[in-house]
């Protein structure tokens, strides 16, 4: 296959890669999508009912208040009941004011009732909302004595006798209130939820009912804003009670009636959690898919909700529009690409030719020392490979120059700046430890800044060995030998042994040069990692340097991680696995610097009882507890040499140290400072060989320290 087919099939296979990424990217983006508006739109619906059931409570606390602060209410009840009981033939006289009350008689005892003082009182109150809200917000209020007949009404209701209905038997055996799901109020013309307030005499027996009709339609209102406020045209909302029937639905297209029963409905199958979404198609021409969001109603306090369902209705078309449109452009990309893929293919495959008349004085060049001229190659002979031997060692040869140039400038840059800035950084590490009593912390950082030195210094003499080696003078040499016979090149190439072995020699010579180059371009890569690695050290001292003795907000795992940076290199050096325990803390107040000196001091001891250790795997844990008693802990463990027993009481003197270069003030530095901070610093040990755990235990504090 030649190599324009190559090019072009490749163009061909990342073009079809494109449109298989972007394929799946689209479909991810559309579950992230839909998994957002999901949880937000559950929110959003979750939302909207508490308030209604918030605003439902309101107004059965404002009516309970009512109930128990107005002596006209009780004084009323209270001598109906003594009326009532007086009577001889109570039951016979119920039922016949009753009979009145359906047949809309105006008998003087019906007269008189409506107009009562209670009566006038209740329409004053109801008259009083209706001003505020600007319609019937409570459009009936009435009360009942124990034996279920009415007292005092804001108009006529439906009956005389309430006690034969099936909610007044529910509502009376409650301690304190009821209310009853949304029907239609025959009297007032309205879909309202109907509360009742039980009443009690003096000695806790029942006396009566208040029943307040409270219209939803605050509820319904409110839903009303929600839908114009958004901008999704297709979005409806739907609130449902418990036995499926429908209470509000908002949309012009397959907008339900109220009171509609959709529990048959495919969508209100899907209901089954408190809360959730899915995607459905109704069996309906023409209706596309919909993605269908929805919550229950938890009640408030000691209303326990209605058992509502919040449903929020979008057109899967419409929400996932930008998706769609996403998926369009990416295929309409991916066709371009593929033809501009099979063009650019045959392009280069015509441009690949080369006249074998140039050879002569391209080899000319080359021995003149031009490494900028190319060989232009046609032809796949013996002369052919000669020539793309020739250009690819040339140009490795100019790029591997240049780099090594480049790189050998920007090192002596970075040194000069680096080795600047580490004089100027250990002179102000020296100040500060001086003067807050932190040479401690000063010396580990400069003996990790040592340790990564060391490997600078190993990676520069790695480099100055391998260019001192390189093969390139074996170039001269072929350069000397085709000059030699540039008269008769064509029959040395051909006839001559040397001239036949020379074309498989220079593309070995070639790939040798290739070698070098990368093994110094990796060398000046690992270079250029260490020096970036002292600057991350001496950085991060001096940004915690800056905020001493400064009590902040701060994360302990982001102040382990710094600790555990600062001795990173000479953990891995002495093959140390670091693992993490952190319980997820928020942030707490600290000194910051205090925190990493011990941290930092605790990490380098572990390092070296670790390097002590004969142990083949060694582990250092370092583990954040969960708050206890006002306090949090930091473990660090290693699996080290461990600490014998008389020592464990020792360690934090000052001036005692087991270590051979030691000086003992790390860990009595480190004591002092955990006191400071109203802390501990300790040791355990079960002895040589068995590993150590130091525990740093601090106050859990996350509020501001008032001034």
């Amino acid at each position: 296959m030649r190599i324009g087919q190559k090019l072009t099939w490749g163009f061909v296979g990342i073009a079809s890669l494109v449109v298989i990424v972007g394929s799946v990217c689209v479909y991810t983006s559309q579950i992230e999508l839909q998994k957002a508006i999901g949880k937000n739109s559950v929110m959003l619906a979750q939302e909207t009912l508490d308030k209604i059931d918030r605003d439902i409570y309101d107004q059965i606390e404002r009516w309970i208040s009512y109930a128990y602060a107005n002596p006209r209410l009780h004084e009323t009840v209270a001598k109906s009941n003594q009326e009532f009981e007086n009577l001889s033939d109570r039951q016979e006289y119920i039922n016949k004011i009753d009979r009145d009350w359906k047949d809309s008689r105006n008998t003087p005892f019906i007269q008189e009732l409506l107009n009562n003082e209670l009566s006038k009182r209740l329409r004053k109150r109801t008259e009083f909302y209706r001003e505020i809200k600007g319609y019937d917000y409570f459009p009936e209020v009435y009360a009942t004595n124990k034996y279920g007949v009415v007292i005092a009404s804001t108009g006529r209701t439906s009956d005389y006798l309430q006690a034969d209905e099936e909610w007044y038997q529910t509502a009376v055996k409650e301690k304190e209130f009821w209310i009853g799901d949304v029907e239609y109020d025959e009297s007032t013309d309205v879909y309202a939820c109907g509360i009742v307030i039980n009443l009690y005499d003096d000695n806790g027996n029942f006396a009566g009912i208040i029943k307040p009709i409270l219209d939803i339609k605050e509820a319904t209102d409110l839903l009303e804003k929600l839908k114009k406020s958004t901008k999704h045209v297709t979005l409806k909302f739907h609130l449902i009670n418990r036995e499926g029937k429908v209470l509000y639905s908002s949309g012009e297209t397959h907008q339900h009636k109220v009171f509609e029963n959709i529990s048959h409905e495919d969508y209100f199958k899907g209901i089954k959690d408190d809360t959730g979404y899915f995607i459905t198609k109704e069996n309906v021409p023409g209706e596309k898919e919909r993605f269908f969001v929805y919550a229950h109603s938890k009640g408030f306090k000691e209303f326990k909700g209605l058992g509502w369902v919040l449903a929020i209705d979008y057109q899967t078309a419409e929400l996932f529009a930008p998706i769609i449109t996403l998926r369009n452009v990416l295929l309409s990309i991916s066709l371009m690409l593929t033809m501009l893929a099979v063009i650019i293919g045959f392009s280069i495959s015509s441009s690949i030719s080369n006249p074998l008349s140039k050879l002569r004085s391209a080899i000319d060049k080359m021995g003149e020392g031009n490494l900028d001229y190319r060989i232009e190659v046609k032809t796949r002979d013996e002369i052919g490979q000669l020539a793309l031997a020739f250009n690819q060692m040339t140009e490795h040869r100019k790029r591997n120059e240049e780099e090594l140039q480049k790189a050998r400038n920007e090192l002596e840059v970075r040194v000069e700046q680096r080795t600047a800035e580490l004089q100027t950084t250990h002179e102000k590490l020296i100040e500060t430890a001086r003067r807050v009593g932190m040479a401690e912390t000063a010396t580990n950082v400069l003996h990790n800044v040592g340790n990564v030195l060391n490997s600078v210094n190993v990676t520069t003499t790695s480099i100055q060995k391998r260019v001192r080696d390189s093969k390139v003078s074996y170039l001269t040499e072929v350069v000397g030998l085709l000059e030699e016979h540039a008269d008769d090149l064509g029959r040395f190439m051909t006839a001559e042994e040397q001239g036949r072995k020379l074309p498989a020699f220079l593309t070995n010579l070639s790939k040798e040069l290739i070698a070098e180059q990368e093994h110094c371009l990796k060398a000046l890569e690992t270079l250029t990692k260490h020096v970036e690695h002292m600057a991350d050290i001496i950085k991060l001292q001096q940004s915690y340097s800056k905020t001493a003795g400064m009590v902040e907000l701060a994360s302990i795992a982001e102040l382990v991680e710094d600790a555990i940076r600062i001795n990173a290199e000479a953990l891995t050096r002495h093959s140390v696995e670091v693992k993490r325990e952190f319980a997820d803390l928020p942030p707490i107040l600290l000194d910051h610097h205090k925190v990493l000196q011990i941290l930092t001091n605790l990490i380098s001891n572990a390092k070296y009882a670790l390097s002590d250790s004969a142990r083949d795997e060694k582990v250092l844990t370092i583990r954040v507890t969960e708050p206890q008693d006002g306090h949090f802990r930091i473990e660090v463990h290693d699996n080290g040499i461990g600490i014998a027993k008389e020592n464990l009481t020792r360690i934090f003197e000052h001036g005692f140290t087991t270590k051979k270069q030691g000086y003992g003030f790390g860990l009595h530095s480190a004591a002092i400072a955990a006191k400071e901070m109203n802390g501990s610093l300790t040791a355990h040990s079960d002895g040589p060989g068995k590993g150590t755990v130091f525990i740093l235990e601090l106050p859990f504090q996350i509020q501001e320290i008032a001034k």
